[in-house]
This record gives C-alpha cells, structure tokens and sequence, in this order.
C-alpha cells in the first residue's frame, strides 16, 4: 500500500485521493490507479508506482532513463515523482489492445534511434551493459556456469556501438491505445547494442524461431541499423541464462 508520506505527497501537488486501486499484474513493483480530485477539474486517473524495494540509485537511474523516453514521447507524461519517497506517477493510459510484434519491433527501433550522445551529454549515468556483473550478482562463483559466464564478459567487452536500450520490452511493459503504443518501466535501460535489446526482448516474450524471424524483420524495416546475426544469437543465449537464474532468484 501507498504509505501516509507518498498519500501526503500526491495530494499536496494533485488534490485529494477520491480512490485506489492496486495494479498486480505485469508490474515487478507496486503499482496502482489512482482517481485524484483535481482543483476546479473533472477528477482524473492516474498510475502510480511505488519502488519500495529499489535502493536510491535504482531510483535515480530510472527517472533518468524514463526522462529520456519521455522527452522522446516512448513513455507516459510524467505528473509528479520524488526519488526521496521512491514514487513516480504518470498519466493513466488506457490500454485497448494487447502488443503484437510489430509493435515491439516499432518501438525497440524508435528506442534505438535517440541519439546516443544526447543521452551521455543530459543523462551520462545511464549504465553501460553488464551482463557478466548480472549474471554474477545472481549466482555464486562456485555455481555459475562458467561458459556462459566468459560469453557474457566477451559481449560486453565487444559493445562498442552502443544506443539507448530498454532492457525489458515484453507485452506486459507495453500500454497500447487505438492510436498509440508507450513503453513503461525504464529500471533496466542500458547503453547497449542493438542485439543486447532484440535478444533481451526476443527471451522475455519467450519468442519461437518463427517469431523470432518476424520481429528481426519488422525491426529492420523500421530501422537503419544493421543487426550481426551471429552477437544476436549469442546474446540470446546469455539472456537465456540470466532469465533462468532471475526466475531461480524470485522463487
């Protein structure tokens, strides 16, 4: 539940709470709708979320890299956050329909497509990929899988042509209207390569080969960028093992 500090906060810069109702499902973190009673308006809605259980660089490293999505209209408006109180609320997006590929590959394009150096000029703290340091923050030296480990050292160690990456494009993190489709959830964007994002989604979408295809091509007839067939098959081979140490770790 939202704590008396964030209520107090809310309401001091949108007016009083008239309703809230928790959000459950797709959200790592807890989110909410909330219908707030605006001075002299219709009351509206709107989402919250609340990270609780992320420390303040989490936070911080999440507004910058939403603020950057936003600028580039991927994410909704930002109303109001506050990295002390670990909240963000952001207008309410109705969704009318669920993702399909062709969306997901529309918007890892326009993603990638923000210049990079604008990025590093406003916002230089977004981190860099670190598979192998994901992988080891899971797992024990003693249990890793050493292979997997070396492939994810090489990886990062080869991603010099990096852009602006999400991280986590899965159906779930994609709020799509009748005229629209928004990204949300911006804690694992990365400065990456292309690949790192295609493959990231490819695994968390749990995409077969057939859709695999359809997504690589729909993402090349929107974007310039050329993609290395071989890297992509080796990320998705990482991302594979990092999902399954992710789920070992959330049970």
């Amino acid at each position: 539940m939202l704590s008396t500090a964030q209520q107090q906060f809310i309401q001091q810069h949108l007016g009083s709470i008239l309703d809230i109702e928790p959000i459950a499902q797709g959200y790592s973190n807890q989110c909410y709708k909330l219908l707030v009673s605006v001075t002299a308006q219709v009351p509206q809605r709107v989402f919250v979320k609340s990270l609780d259980n992320k420390d303040s660089a989490h936070v911080q490293h999440e507004q910058q890299a939403r603020c950057i999505a936003e600028k580039a209209l991927l994410t909704p408006k930002c109303l109001l956050q506050s990295a002390k109180l670990k909240l963000l609320v952001t207008e309410y997006v109705q969704v009318d329909t669920q993702a399909c590929i062709e969306d997901i590959a529309l918007l890892l394009a326009l993603t990638h497509s923000i210049d990079s150096e604008l990025v590093q000029i406003h916002q230089p703290n977004i981190i860099p990929q670190q598979l192998a340091a994901d992988i080891q923050a899971l797992i024990s030296a003693d249990k890793v899988d050493k292979t997997q480990l070396k492939l994810a050292q090489q990886l990062d160690n080869e991603c010099t042509n990096q852009v602006f990456c999400h991280g986590d494009i899965s159906r779930d993190n994609i709020l799509k209207t009748r005229n629209k489709a928004y990204l949300v959830d911006w804690e694992y964007a990365r400065m990456a390569c292309i690949e790192y994002d295609l493959a990231a989604s490819i695994c968390i979408n749990q995409f077969n080969p057939s859709e695999q295809k359809q997504l690589i091509a729909h993402y090349q007839q929107q974007s310039n960028c050329k993609i290395n067939q071989q890297a992509l098959q080796q990320y998705i081979q990482v991302f594979e093992y990092l999902n399954k140490l992710w789920f070992e770790h959330a049970i």
